[in-house]
């Protein structure tokens, strides 16, 4: 399943996650602990985007 996953996703992502994932065959807890890590990745990126707030207007 993992490997049907694999071709689906862009090629600049496919030999890291096939290191990580399938060439490296990971136990059970460092299979999550390695899902969690990637899982943080894009998180981080999404964090660190400057914060824009909304300007509210009050019609009365």
């Amino acid at each position: 399943m993992l490997s049907r996953m694999v071709a689906n996703m862009p090629l600049f992502i496919q030999k890291e996650y096939e290191d990580d994932f399938i060439a490296s065959k990971p136990s059970h807890s460092s299979y999550l602990t390695r899902l969690q890590a990637w899982r943080e990745k894009p998180e981080k990126q999404i964090d660190a985007r400057p914060q824009y707030s909304i300007p509210t207007s009050r019609h009365v």
